[in-house]
């Protein structure tokens, strides 16, 4: 399944193109653009997911969900392969589960997980917005478009036979405050009698044609 996506083993110390794409969907996580939840791992038992640490298993970081079972976790940063075994899972702790809070987190955490067996395949990404499981650039495009762009009654096109200026008014695409805040252009010094300023607002006129 790995080659569906173009890239190799799954690695969360390496680089390389799915670093690329997991950073950027934290980002847009953090605008309120798209869960970062959407991109989860989907393991074997030779997993490179972390138990803990990882997402992958019901949209859940368990040391999130479980932070008393974390601390009391022998390994925090196992992976799930390593908890895995033909017989099941293997957890130790550094000391008994005892108390209503370690008992009841316990409880939750074996009832997600009991009902996995892990196979054989390579780990790969799981992509939840598109329906095939794959991640690609469309599909996030198409996405950020339904959640960001204004819903018209017609579609909005470029007409070719109109002058530029006209089509960049029309899809209000001009440099406006507004606009260039949307589109994270800060304008600190936008105003002020600074030589970067001077240069900005000619190139704005220069592109504008006036």
């Amino acid at each position: 399944m790995m080659k569906d996506f173009g890239v190799g083993p799954l690695c969360h110390g390496g680089g390389g193109v799915w670093r690329n794409i997991i950073g950027s969907i934290n980002q847009l996580h953090e605008r309120n653009v798209v869960d970062k939840n959407s991109m989860s791992i989907v393991i074997t038992d030779e997993s490179l997911a972390k138990f803990w640490e990882d997402v992958w298993c019901g949209g859940l970081i368990f040391k999130n969900q479980f932070p008393r079972l974390y601390a009391l976790s022998n390994v925090n940063n196992a992976l799930v392969g390593d908890l895995w075994s033909p017989n099941g899972w293997y957890l130790t702790w550094r000391h008994a589960i005892k108390g209503w809070v370690e008992t009841l987190q316990f409880d939750n955490l074996m009832e997600l997980i009991s009902t996995i067996v892990l196979g054989s395949h390579p780990d790969r990404w799981y992509w939840e917005l598109d329906s095939t499981g794959l991640f690609s650039v469309k599909s996030i495009r198409r996405y950020i478009d339904d959640v960001r762009l204004l819903v018209g009654g017609a579609i909005t096109r470029w007409n070719k036979y109109v002058r530029i200026k006209v089509n960049v008014f029309m899809l209000d695409k001009l440099p406006l405050r507004a606009n260039l805040i949307n589109r994270g252009v800060k304008l600190d010094s936008m105003l002020c009698p600074c030589p970067l300023a001077q240069q900005i607002w000619q190139r704005v006129a220069f592109w504008l044609d006036v």
